[in-house]
């Protein structure tokens, strides 16, 4: 991490990352706070492309979820330098934090979350989340999440409700302290 920031701060007329969405732009801006190193965002419309990009040497660096990236880790097609959560992560247990290899502060976590419309029944709320919960202890889907590096959190509506209300309000502090705006 420390040799691509070096590199990136030496050349940063070639800094350049790949990104998908506003989740892994904000991630790379963070890592640019964090860092100081430089670059400039090249924009692709899916994760496998983002990580192709950087396999064809298109983009020096894409922050990505797992599952597009962990097959080309472990084929050596690319090179993982840091994984983004406060701890290493099982499928990757060899590859170091962001802190660990150098980049304190810089801890992202992408999650997934099942919405319905805002006047959905009570009712049907609860069993979605009732058989949401009952899948993702499934041992089956469990050890394939793991497998992609997803860690399955099955959570209460109103957990989730908490999660994202707070996720919003620390992003848009972030956001707003980037001087980011998304189009």
């Amino acid at each position: 991490m420390g040799e691509l920031v070096a590199w990136g701060k030496a050349n940063p007329d070639k800094a350049n990352y790949a990104s998908t969405s506003p989740a892994f732009i904000i991630s790379t801006e963070l890592l640019k706070l964090k860092s100081g190193m430089p670059g400039t965002m090249i924009p692709y419309k899916s994760s496998n492309e983002m990580v192709l990009s950087v396999m064809q040497g298109q983009t020096l660096l894409a922050i990505s979820d797992g599952p597009p990236a962990i097959p080309q880790i472990k084929g050596g097609k690319v090179r993982a330098l840091a994984v983004l959560s406060e701890s290493r992560v099982p499928p990757l247990p060899e590859v170091p934090t962001a802190k660990e290899a150098g980049v304190d502060g810089f801890v992202v976590s992408l999650w997934y979350g099942m919405f319905a419309p805002a006047r959905t029944p009570p009712d049907i709320v609860a069993r979605l989340s009732r058989e949401v919960i009952r899948a993702l202890e499934s041992a089956e889907l469990r050890e394939r999440l793991a497998a992609m590096g997803v860690d399955p959190w099955p959570g209460t509506p109103e957990e989730l409700a908490s999660l994202v209300r707070s996720e919003t309000a620390r992003y848009a502090t972030l956001i707003k302290s980037m001087g980011l705006r998304l189009d």
